[in-house]
């Protein structure tokens, strides 16, 4: 099929897994509110419900798609099989609740900076607060944000 349309088998294979998606998913790759990027890590899930949250969530946090395939990806640990899927199924128990804190303090930060929060964590637990700009006129609103609690 590839050599008919000129395109790379990977090409058509991408197209194909995004005529699997949710109706509403594939209408927003048309009307440019996700990218095909966005819809290639949503496709790595096998349940809709959860592939049309993450796509609101692209929308009304402006999630890049380097975070929606980490979400993906975090989604997808607990399928894990084999002997180490009773450690990482422990990691995901010992984790969870601090999941929903840090997810809870991503919305308020998000929230109250308009802008994409990221939190990055070694194994240790040491980490870091990834905040987004679009632009350098949104980096100095942040900067002006963050001063202005300092005051």
């Amino acid at each position: 099929m590839s050599e008919r349309v000129g395109k790379k088998r990977s090409t058509v294979s991408n197209y194909l897994r995004l005529l699997k998606l949710p109706p509403e998913i594939q209408i927003g790759i048309r009307q440019n509110k996700i990218t095909m990027g966005h819809a290639r890590a949503l496709s790595g899930m096998e349940d809709s419900d959860k592939q049309l949250e993450l796509y609101n969530r692209i929308i009304d946090e402006d999630l890049s798609v380097r975070t929606i395939e980490e979400l993906v990806r975090d989604i997808n640990l607990p399928a894990a099989t084999g002997d180490d899927k009773d450690q990482k199924a422990g990691k995901v128990k010992k984790d969870e609740s601090l999941s929903v804190e840090y997810n809870d303090l991503r919305e308020h930060l998000s929230k109250r900076f308009d802008t994409t929060i990221d939190f990055k964590r070694n194994n240790k637990g040491a980490g870091k607060i990834v905040i987004s700009f679009r632009s350098d006129d949104d980096l100095q609103r942040i900067l002006t944000l963050l001063d202005a609690r300092k005051a």
